[in-house]
């Protein structure tokens, strides 16, 4: 069952989640709407271009990464919508606003399917885009892969298909070094280091990943997705599906 809820303000500043609904409290923006779609388990707030009802337009699909949030197509979005898309940038399961399921599954099969919920809540057909960074890269992947129908073009930034990651894991060290974090997570000791002095690991992946770039507003709009311990182990647990002993929903194979 999908539903649609319009949020009564935009996403684009730096803003704080009400402890009744985890609704953003935010101020107003020209370039990105927010609503909330029901994908069977989960609750996906999503940020929306203006134009995202009018269905001329071929839809463009973006998905975010780690550490991350949906915020980190704010600029893209006016871009993609002044080249014709009307543009959805969800918030990805258990990233806050969004909702964390209930079966605690973070298997790129369960995020793929969110995405294909929201193709078809959106009205989207055969001409739509998706594009994903991160680990939004592989849901991208498997959403086109299991229905290829629904995407005109395929993007993904950051990660390469599976098999092909899978191989620079096993012929360059350079990627097992700069892959530390990911194995890291498999401990609950990230639960405890993660979050403490307001993330500041999350800072220091970014100035790693990024040097010399100012990152004080992509932190300010990524930090109250995580903040919470719930969001921040549900952010860890697609690492550990991935490469640990997270858990598996069998029904998505």
């Amino acid at each position: 069952m999908i539903r649609r809820y319009v949020l009564p303000m935009p996403l684009t500043q730096p803003h704080e989640y009400t402890d009744d609904y985890r609704a953003p409290m935010s101020t107003e923006g020209p370039h990105q709407q927010s609503v909330v779609v029901s994908v069977d388990d989960v609750e996906l707030t999503c940020l929306t271009s203006p134009s995202i009802d009018d269905k001329s337009r071929p839809l463009a699909c973006c998905l975010h990464g780690f550490p991350d949030s949906a915020h980190t197509w704010r600029l893209l979005m006016p871009r993609l919508e002044d080249a014709g898309f009307r543009v959805i940038a969800p918030f990805l399961r258990g990233y806050a606003p969004s909702s964390i399921p209930s079966n605690g599954a973070y298997q790129i099969a369960a995020p793929a399917k969110d995405v294909i919920g929201l193709h078809e809540h959106f009205d989207g057909d055969g001409s739509a885009v998706i594009v994903g960074h991160d680990w939004g890269a592989p849901i991208t992947y498997a959403a086109a892969l299991h229905e290829p129908d629904r995407w005109a073009k395929v993007v993904g930034l950051a990660v390469p298909p599976g098999p092909a990651f899978a191989a620079s894991f096993l012929t360059s060290t350079d990627q097992l070094k700069k892959s530390w974090y990911m194995f890291f997570f498999q401990s609950g000791l990230a639960d405890m280091v993660v979050p403490s002095n307001d993330l500041a690991f999350i800072d220091m992946l970014w100035n790693d990943w990024s040097p010399g770039y100012d990152a004080t507003e992509d932190l300010a709009l990524l930090k109250p997705s995580l903040r919470d311990p719930a969001n921040l182990t549900a952010a860890l647990g697609y690492y550990r599906a991935a490469l640990g002993d997270g858990y598996i929903d069998p029904s998505l194979g």
